[in-house]
């Protein structure tokens, strides 16, 4: 049976610039030199059937006949493919993740081959300061206490996520790769980028330092600004703003992140600290999990 390797996020884990990266046609001329398949195509169709409807089978077919299925009988027996809406995570007061019902849909477009899902996780409490970030740019109104007060925490307990995709696809065929690259670094790679690689048997290195920012978060004293903005100009308006802040102003390297003091972030380490060594123990045994645990 022909394995395909699906990312399917996380979010505010550098998925705009794994989509973006791998949509390049020079890469996917590197995946067949490998002999792997990289498909722009279906990146682009899965896209189309956002949002996922439960009852929607119509257009669920139409993407798997006219994608998916003639990778079954030609083409190389390894196909990659991306797109972080199958993670499922549900941000709202009191949601719950749909990541069981994004299987389904993972299930379904993939029915016939070996899937073999791949998950990039980010240290809780930067992904919490990301997420806020970027829901600012897309005319997020409350300040950041309120946010983190309504935020489902339950959600971001990476171990149990991973279990779900574990439990569909079997665990063995379940990939974890930590974002942050003083962690991929402890298992032997320079960036989750090189580390994905390392997932699909290619020895290839990409020097982040090559690769354009794509969706960059706003710097920490532009959040303020676009917040205000967001209560006072109309949404085109404030859209308009949070573009030109995301280029003009974005957030650097070296910007700390300032949204939690230290003693929020160390609360959050330690509500996820049970959850992050059974990830690491699970799922990422060749990652150094102390990262996760500390400052």
């Amino acid at each position: 049976m022909k394995q395909f390797h699906m990312h399917v996020g996380s979010e505010r884990c550098g998925s705009t610039l794994i989509q973006s990266f791998f949509n390049e046609a020079n890469v996917g001329q590197v995946f067949a030199r490998f002999g792997v398949r990289y498909d722009a195509q279906i990146y682009l169709a899965i896209g189309e059937l956002i949002p996922f409807m439960e009852t929607d089978e119509a257009r669920f077919r139409v993407v798997r006949e006219r994608h998916i299925v003639p990778y079954m009988t030609t083409g190389p027996d390894r196909i990659f493919s991306t797109h972080e809406v199958f993670l499922g995570l549900d941000h709202e007061k009191a949601g719950a993740n749909s990541t069981e019902f994004m299987c389904d849909c993972l299930q379904k477009l993939l029915e016939g081959f070996d899937v073999r899902p791949l998950i990039v996780f980010r240290r809780q409490d930067t992904f919490i300061e990301s997420l806020y970030n970027q829901l600012l740019k897309r005319g997020e109104t409350r300040e950041f206490s309120k946010f983190l007060e309504d935020l489902p925490l339950e959600n971001y307990r990476w171990d149990r996520v991973a279990d779900i995709f574990a439990e569909r696809f079997g665990k063995g065929h379940v990939s974890v790769i930590p974002f942050e690259k003083g962690i991929t670094a402890t298992g032997g790679y320079d960036n989750y980028l090189n580390a994905i690689f390392g997932v699909l048997e290619m020895p290839v290195n990409v020097d982040m330092a090559t690769v354009p920012v794509m969706n960059p978060s706003l710097a920490p004293r532009a959040l303020e600004v676009q917040r205000q903005a967001n209560m006072s100009l109309t949404g085109d308006e404030a859209h308009n703003l949070a573009n030109w802040l995301e280029l003009n102003v974005p957030k650097r390297p070296s910007d700390s992140h300032v949204l939690l003091n230290g003693t929020q972030r160390m609360r959050i380490l330690d509500f996820y600290a049970d959850s992050n060594r059974r990830l690491f123990a699970e799922y990422m045994p060749k990652y150094a999990v102390a990262g996760y645990l500390s400052l």
